[in-house]
């Protein structure tokens, strides 16, 4: 099974200082701007996932309207429409239990008479949909069952908070806070079998389409709102229950919408990870934050496309993450790039279990592998601070803040610049052999700097990223 995730990104340049009160010379929330290529903190819920979405037609964002943020999603009505990857999320994290479907809407010309879509699956019997009828309704349907409220007003280039929940056994419809319609529910939601889901497109009967901007888009799988209440009047945060948050922002005209869920990889380059198998967030165990990346040993991994972030070259960098092994019992990839053509193999990073050494393999040519070892044995269930870092031609390992080995020298070596998959977990993209049985957390990658060449107290806190004195602060925690 294969979950894709778009991440959300902030593009961040180097400061020589960084506005964060709580930074210091030797904490772990350290300012390393423009050198991070890489950073994954793995917050979320547990076996929360980010999802996909791709723009159909010509749905774009357009920062003339917004209803928060900067931008909202324009749809004409004639074909333009989002698709939200598939994920047994859908089904699974909701079942039979409370969920709510929300958003902000702006009707456009045309609206009246027109069945505009917020929400919906390719099959009318299957799972949740939600829309606006042609009779003017607020209109959803859960598994068959349908919840429809009156006739309502709706006037074009209004913003209007919908919100179609369940909540026990009860369905109901709210607009701008206020119960428009309730029914009894016996309904379970039907499986969905991974079917990709629809945003201002349905497609049972003829395909309609909805006409004007949507923003804010929610899906949790609680029902938040149990009777009338007051619309938010800022954007929404995403946190625990919520499985899908599109606020629907960037550039005019892009057709690039983002998942702004709980897990992501917050560096200077827009990376997209694929979790792999089971791959997924477990918040019983984590280092910092509120989860880390659980990997169970078997075909569990995450993809990353090529990326000249980690074209280190004859460059310095510095690689370090968290570890808690769930078993000593073979071999274990971190990471890396491996072609199992043997023609394309850059560099990865593995702990040999037969030796018990930490090693570095490279080639300088695509295809001979080299090693740098350094000694060391560890046991289940501890947390490793394990880091590798290269300054000129010194590759030095620290485990917990103590350089372990002797340094090691990378003279007149330049890394091979492969074009394979980077692989957590794994060897690129290279399953069923030593894989990572365990969990991993605030992963990070920085390419031109490295952070230590001496002994250092291990992070504290999970780390942070800064901005320039122009764009706000970022702290990611």
């Amino acid at each position: 099974m294969t979950k894709r995730i778009l991440i959300t990104i902030f593009l961040l340049t180097l400061l020589p200082v960084c506005f964060n009160n709580a930074w210091s010379a030797d904490s772990s929330t350290d300012c390393y701007g423009d050198d991070c290529v890489l950073m994954l903190l793995f917050n979320g819920e547990d076996a929360l996932i980010n999802h996909t979405v791709t723009a159909g037609g010509n749905a774009q964002l357009d920062t003339a309207q917004k209803k928060f943020g900067t931008a909202s999603l324009l749809l004409d009505g004639t074909g333009d429409f989002l698709t939200v990857s598939a994920s047994r999320s859908f089904e699974a994290d909701i079942g039979t239990g409370d969920f709510c479907v929300e958003c902000w809407y702006r009707p456009g010309t045309g609206v009246s008479g027109t069945f505009n879509p917020f929400f919906s699956a390719p099959s009318y019997t299957d799972y949740i949909h939600f829309a606006v009828s042609d009779e003017n309704e607020l209109w959803g349907t859960v598994s068959s069952l349908q919840v429809v409220s009156t006739a309502l007003t709706w006037t074009v280039g209004q913003w209007y908070h919908c919100a179609f929940t369940r909540i026990g056994s009860y369905l109901d419809l709210y607009r701008d806070g206020v119960s428009v319609r309730r029914v009894g529910d016996s309904a379970a939601i039907a499986p969905v079998s991974e079917a990709a889901m629809l945003i201002g497109k349905a497609t049972y009967g003829s395909a309609r389409y909805t006409v004007g901007h949507i923003d804010e888009f929610r899906l949790s799988s609680t029902s938040r709102y149990s009777a009338n209440f007051t619309p938010s009047t800022t954007a929404f945060e995403t946190g625990p229950n919520t499985m899908m948050l599109l606020h629907m922002d960037g550039t005019d005209t892009s057709t690039t919408i983002k998942d702004d869920n709980n897990i992501g990889d917050y560096s200077i380059s827009n990376h997209q990870l694929t979790f792999n198998d089971d791959a997924q967030l477990d918040t019983a165990q984590k280092v910092f934050g509120t989860a880390s990346i659980l990997l169970d040993g078997t075909d569990d991994y995450v993809s990353i496309p090529d990326s000249d972030d980690w074209a280190f070259g004859s460059g310095d960098f510095n690689i370090d993450f968290w570890v808690r092994f769930s078993s000593v019992a073979g071999n274990t990839t971190f990471m890396g790039q491996y072609d199992s053509g043997g023609t394309d193999i850059g560099w990865f990073f593995q702990w040999d279990q037969g030796s018990s050494l930490l090693r570095f393999l490279y080639t300088t040519d695509g295809d001979n592998v080299l090693a740098k070892t350094f000694a060391w044995s560890p046991s289940v269930d501890t947390d490793y601070h394990i880091a590798l870092s290269r300054s000129s031609d010194n590759l030095m390992a620290f485990i917990d803040g103590t350089q372990i080995g002797s340094t090691e020298s990378l003279s007149g070596v330049t890394l091979w610049d492969s074009s394979d998959v980077f692989g957590i977990g794994v060897v690129g993209g290279v399953t069923s052999v030593n894989e990572m049985n365990g969990w991993m957390d605030e992963i990070r990658i920085v390419k031109g700097e490295a952070l230590w060449t001496a002994n250092f107290t291990p992070p504290t806190a999970a780390y942070t990223e800064c901005s320039d004195s122009i764009r706000r602060f970022i702290c990611i925690e």
